[in-house]
């Protein structure tokens, strides 16, 4: 007597799927760039830290402001959603300090772009 093969799961959104219903921001979270859990070395880490994720994201634009989260993220805030795109599209997926940051847009504060053509590259930087 053979079994039948279980049914697939469908119910579980795919990370594509999720990623579809992200709206575009200004902002952007930049995920695991530092350890939560480890001790910092110096007094000076988050100023040092802040220094660096805001000259880093300046290369794509007018940053606004940079804020250090206590999980372990980072929150930049730019002055033009383009730039946040960009910024987006070059962040994800890149090491920093051994470990992999994931970039997303600020769910908090969604932004409705201008144009098509903006539309459009935003949600192709959510889908990698």
């Amino acid at each position: 007597m053979s079994s039948a093969p279980a049914a697939a799961d469908n119910t579980a959104p795919l990370e594509s799927e999720s990623a579809r219903l992200e709206l575009p921001s200004k902002a952007i979270v930049l995920k695991y760039v530092w350890d939560p859990l480890a001790p910092q070395e110096t007094t000076t880490f988050f100023d040092e830290l802040e220094d660096d994720m805001r000259s880093e994201c300046s290369k794509f634009g007018a940053v606004e402001h940079v804020h250090i989260v206590a999980d372990g993220s980072v929150l930049v805030r730019f002055h033009a959603l383009e730039s946040a795109i960009k910024c987006l599209q070059v962040m994800n997926g890149r090491w920093f300090d051994g470990r992999k940051i994931d970039a997303r847009f600020d769910q908090s504060t969604p932004e409705e772009p201008n144009d098509a053509d903006t539309k459009l590259e935003a949600f192709l930087a959510t889908i990698g």
